[in-house]
């Protein structure tokens, strides 16, 4: 448990790093909201998504899981709206091409934004658990280092 709040700290500092409003939600989790464009000047390509979670979960001792979603509700509706009006104005024009049109508007619009902001979280995300996981790592390390194992010294004779 204290590795999953050790984990979520740092992230929580991070995503504020990056302009974003963090809040804690739950026992694991991270609720972040990214600001406007304008106000997010910090936010780089995460500025295109309008909020998300990051959820931190371990069950019965496995590993820790980090997992996390991005919501791009702003940009969804200013496509949703961009793609009404081309259907508006291109009505008379024939069907394949609109097709064509809402689908190019899509396809260059929301999924570039979509990789882009996800693979910034996912670095973001994986630098601060990793922080974490191998500073604690270090700290368990032995002195002589992790491949070397110290025997016992008994007065008992070995068996041949």
């Amino acid at each position: 448990m204290r590795q999953i709040n050790a984990i979520l700290a740092r992230l929580e500092v991070d995503l504020a790093e990056h302009g974003l409003d963090v809040t804690r939600h739950g026992v694991g989790g991270i609720r972040f909201k990214v600001p406007w464009p304008w106000r997010a000047r910090r936010a780089g390509f995460l500025a295109a998504a309008t909020s998300g979670l990051v959820r931190v979960t371990a069950g019965r001792g496995e590993r820790r899981q980090v997992r996390y979603e991005l919501k791009f509700t702003t940009l969804q509706a200013l496509l949703m709206v961009a793609s009404f009006v081309l259907v508006i104005v291109g009505w008379q024009r024939a069907r394949v091409s609109l097709v064509a049109m809402v689908a190019l508007i899509w396809l260059f619009g929301y999924l570039p934004a979509y990789f882009v902001a996800t693979g910034q979280l996912r670095r973001i995300v994986a630098r601060g658990a990793r922080d974490v996981i191998d500073r604690r790592r270090d700290l368990r390390t032995p002195p002589g280092g992790a491949g070397t194992r110290q025997t016992p010294v008994s007065g008992a004779a070995r068996p041949t």
